[in-house]
């Protein structure tokens, strides 16, 4: 038996090419972003499509704003608002959004934890107001992505389904991200790819499962991904123990003729 669900609202979209990407966790504003990585990173993607995994910024900036405000506000004798504090929030905020989407060729995006943050410092979600502005697809839960990305042989429609999300969890194990990987996938059929942020970590593997259809038994593929960061080995993990971090992006090749769909890690340092 099968029932509509409405929580979830697939999106539609055209999109032909031969490479989509994915890409996580900028942290853009954080001590420790490794710019020349993302350099690298727009070298390989250029104008090719991009899904984003959320994180585009850390959040430190409006430690930065919120420490000016408390000096200017300490030689002046007076103390600034929280109206002001939030005003000036929302500036940074806005400025600092609109840089992260000018960086590649975003079709859709995801909220991070990181954003949920900036969310609740100003009071408004500026990265999904950004994203209507510029017909960037958002989401703050779960991102499902019915691309057509082509024509098959007969003629018809080739889509190629994503479902992307920040992730949540911590753990500093690499079964972790697989762990919540595999729980993401056992709720979903139909799906090509599932892919997530959030653990800095590296990771790719097809899971597969038997389908009934009615006259025949079909085997179904979904690669599960893991996306990592634009940030370096950072203090509190050294102090923890964890592993320095691996980086790159994800490239998802698009084969319409044989209708496969393969993510390719590519690894910038």
């Amino acid at each position: 038996m099968q029932l509509i669900n409405p929580d979830i609202k697939p999106h539609t979209l055209k999109c032909e090419t031969k490479r989509i990407w994915l890409v996580a966790d900028l942290h853009l504003d954080a001590l420790t972003f490794r710019a020349d990585l993302l350099e690298k990173a727009k070298g390989l993607i250029k104008d090719d499509p991009v899904i984003g995994l959320g994180d585009m910024m850390d959040i430190g900036f409006y430690d930065n704003v919120y420490s000016q405000l408390k000096r200017q506000a300490a030689l002046g004798g007076s103390k600034a608002s929280r109206e002001e504090i939030r005003e000036e929030f929302g500036i940074a905020a806005m400025k600092k959004t609109d840089e992260a989407l000018e960086l590649f060729n975003w079709i859709a995006m995801v909220e991070g934890n990181h954003d949920e943050r900036q969310k609740k410092k100003t009071g408004d979600n500026y990265l999904k107001h950004a994203c209507k502005k510029k017909g960037i697809i958002f989401e703050e839960g779960q991102l499902l992505l019915d691309i057509v990305t082509g024509k098959k042989l007969n003629t018809t429609d080739r889509h190629l389904r994503i479902l992307a999300m920040h992730g949540s969890r911590g753990g500093r194990r690499a079964g972790a991200v697989l762990n919540e990987l595999e729980d993401i996938w056992s709720t979903w059929f139909g799906v090509d790819v599932i892919a997530i942020g959030h653990h800095h970590q590296a990771d790719i593997r097809p899971m597969t499962r038997n389908v009934a259809n009615q006259r025949e038994i079909c085997k179904e593929i979904t690669w599960l991904v893991a996306v990592p960061s634009f940030l370096g080995w950072e203090e509190y993990a050294q102090k923890r123990g964890y592993k320095p971090p691996v980086h790159g992006v994800f490239r998802i090749n698009v084969n319409n003729t044989g209708g496969i769909f393969k993510p390719v890690f590519e690894f910038l340092g």
